[in-house]
């Protein structure tokens, strides 16, 4: 989509760690991680403007008004 579209500026999600009991959000924050890593590196190589936003910050511009995924 990225190169088909050439946008002005590429918006990436930041990722965080959530506390839980097992080691499973430890497992998916480390792939939450290399996915944007390469999505980065991506961008980089191939002169995009990149910027990592937090997700309040899009879920307001999207006027997404939820707290949880299933709001």
């Amino acid at each position: 989509m990225i190169q088909s579209w050439q946008p002005d500026l590429v918006a990436l999600e930041d990722i965080q760690l959530q506390k839980f009991e097992n080691g499973e959000a430890v497992t998916t924050y480390k792939k939450l991680a290399h996915l944007q890593g390469v999505l980065k590196n991506y961008c980089y190589e191939n002169g995009f403007v990149y910027k990592i936003i937090p997700p309040a910050t899009w879920r307001h511009h999207s006027e997404i008004k939820g707290k949880t995924r299933t709001d």
